[in-house]
Parts: structure tokens; sequence; C-alpha cells
């Protein structure tokens, strides 16, 4: 019966799958693991980063394979280094694996895609799985901010410039109604001044109603135009502001056309923006330069000056809202013109970029071509 009630509970303990887990060995190999554990050693080999012990490894097999060829005649050395080296090498492929996961998570994060793989608690990378985990959360969440908070300000500016064309257009009405009046000289020369000023507010609000739907990707309508036209008609409605300069303007234009996708009121008023702001701040006695011409798979429109005041800024400043070149004039434009261009260019699909050498001013629009078969599919789909 003893023998029977053994037989028995062995029998339950393999389909349990507990016999090994309940054996002698297996829980003497638990204890020494758990008082290891206790050790300073083991706590100093535990923070070592995974390269160094990935190394030390590699290089204790590297020893081992030494010693067994120094010791191959060695019937009591020989088993013993072995299966030394036997665990070595597991361990090394359960770490090598595990860098493997950490790798395609690194990768899904960059790829702003959620890991789907799983790191145990008991892998050696898992505490750097939680910090990939911590900062993809903190990235997620400050862009998240970010997007709010330029919503935000772009539905203020909005509303805000929206608010401000109702009573710009009554006072606009009525300074129309004084300039019909016979008013006397001084009367006149006010109304003229106001005339001037509203003209110049109504400029700036606009611009500010302009910047804010374009940053915020709403009223731009992309077709397939043709970049060389639309931009030879640009300079053709500016010969009269031209000649009124008194400035030189030098055209070479070294393509006949190229096919782009753009919204064609803004890239209009990019090739317009750019041409005034070189007619009302280039050197006097100077020449102006544009050039046009194609470099690889894009149409680049470049416009060089030299400024009639010493460049104290940067680009980057240069490009910034309400910064205006000139800072000591106080009767110019709304200093929104070039970071109007940057973001109706951006909007389209293009780069906007200025360069500055000493006082030489650049201002550079790059757009990709479309190509035939591209443009023929983009046909397509519209139809």
């Amino acid at each position: 019966f003893a023998g029977f009630g053994s037989l028995m509970e062995f029998v339950g303990k393999i389909k349990t799958r507990s016999i090994f887990k309940e054996s002698l060995i297996c829980r003497l190999c638990k204890f020494l693991w758990r008082k290891y554990k206790e050790t300073s050693l083991y706590h100093y080999f535990h923070g070592l980063p995974l390269g160094v012990k990935l190394s030390v490894r590699t290089i204790a097999i590297g020893v081992i394979l030494f010693l067994e060829s120094a010791y191959y005649s060695s019937a009591d050395v020989e088993p013993f280094l072995l299966v030394v080296a036997l665990i070595l090498m597991v361990l090394d492929i359960r770490d090598f694996s595990q860098l493997s996961k950490l790798s395609k998570q690194i990768d899904s994060l960059g790829e702003e895609k959620p890991y789907e793989g799983k790191i145990r608690k008991t892998s050696p990378v898992y505490a750097e799985s939680e910090k990939l985990n911590s900062v993809q959360d903190k990235v997620r969440e400050s862009v998240e901010q970010q997007i709010q908070s330029e919503r935000l300000k772009i539905e203020l500016v909005t509303n805000v410039s929206h608010d401000l064309k109702t009573p710009l257009t009554s006072i606009i009405s009525y300074i129309d109604l004084l300039k019909k009046m016979d008013l006397d000289d001084e009367a006149s020369s006010y109304v003229k001044i106001l005339d001037k000023k509203v003209q110049k507010l109504k400029g700036i609000v606009s611009d500010v109603f302009s910047i804010a739907k374009a940053t915020s990707g709403v009223d731009v309508n992309l077709t397939k135009l043709d970049f060389v036209m639309l931009l030879n008609q640009c300079i053709a409605d500016a010969e009269d502001k031209i000649a009124d300069s008194g400035k030189i303007v030098k055209i070479n234009i070294n393509a006949d056309s190229a096919m782009v996708m753009g919204d064609g009121d803004k890239l209009y008023r990019v090739f317009q923006n750019i041409v005034d702001n070189a007619l009302n701040y280039s050197m006097d006695g100077t020449r102006i330069f544009l050039d046009v011409y194609k470099k690889a798979d894009r149409i680049v429109f470049a416009e060089k000056n030299i400024s009639a005041t010493p460049i104290n800024f940067t680009e980057e400043e240069i490009l910034e809202r309400f910064v205006q070149g000139d800072k000591s004039r106080t009767d110019g434009g709304s200093g929104l013109g070039l970071s109007i261009s940057k973001s109706f260019t951006e909007a389209c699909g293009g780069i906007f970029n200025i360069e500055i050498d000493g006082d030489m001013f650049k201002a550079i629009v790059e757009m990709p071509i479309i190509q035939e078969d591209t443009a023929e599919k983009t046909d397509d789909k519209t139809e």
C-alpha cells in the first residue's frame, strides 16, 4: 500500500508538473539562490549594465575554451568547464533575445506605434523598457499639450481678427464719407492720416487672419498648377510697383514650366510678399535678382538683394511673427510678410528658407515637382 500510494502521488505530481518544483534538489537550489540574492556580490553583478555582463560572459567563455583545450586530457576538469561554458552561453542567448525585444520597442517608439511584445519583470532589460515607456508617455503628453496650446492660440487669433473686422469696416465707411465731404485743409489732412492708418490696420488684421488659417491648415485648396507661370504672372502684376520703386530687377528663369501641387492664391501671396519685401528694403542703386531653376525633383525660386540697412538679425528671428528687419521704422508693414510666406509655403508642401551673408538677404522657395505619372494618378483621384 505504501508503494502504491507513493506511485499515485508521483503520477499526480507529473500531471500537475510540480515534481521538479517540490523535489529536494529544486528546493535546495531555491534556498541557495535566495541566500545568494541577499549577498552584496549579487547586488553588484545585478547592477552592472547589460553590455558589461555580456562582455564578461563572452570573455569567460573564451577563457573556458582555452582551458578546455589546455586540459583536454583531464577527465576531472573537462566536464565542469563544459557545464560552466554551457550555462554562460545560455545566459548570453537569453540576454541577446531580450536585447532584440528592446530594440524592437525602440523602433516602435520611433515609428510612434505601440509595442506589441512583452518584456517580463525578470528580464535584464525590464528597467530600460519601463524607462522607454515612460519617455513615450511623456513625449505623447507633451505633443498633445503643444497641439492643444497651438489650437487655442489659433482659435484666439482667428476670433479676435474676425471680431475686429466688423468695427474696422464701419470706421473705413465713415472715413470714406468724410473724404467726400467739403472740409477745410486741416480737417482734410487729418482724414488722410486716418485713412492711411486704418488701411494699415486693415492689412495687419488681414495678415493675422491669413496666417492663423494657414497655420491651422484650413482654407488651403491644393490643386495642380504651373509654378513658373504663376511666378511670371506675379512679376507681371508688379511691373508698375517695380517701375515706381526705381530698383533694377534682374529676372533669370531657367525653367519653362514646373507642375506642382499647391494653392494658387497662397503661392501667389508668397511670391508677392517676397518681391514687395525686396522692393521696400533693398539698398538704392543695387540690383534685385529673381532666379528660377530646377534642382533634382524640385523647382526653386530664389530672391536675393542687398539690404538698405545693416542686417542685425538671424534667419530664425526674421521668420518670427511681428518681427521687422529694420527696427527703426514705424510706418512699414506688420512684420508678418515673411512669416506668412513660410506658413503658406509649408501648407502647400514646400520649403521656405532665409539665408543671410553679411548684408546679402536671400529668400528661397522650394516646391516638389509633380512627375507625369504622379500627376495622372492625382487627376484620376480628383475625378
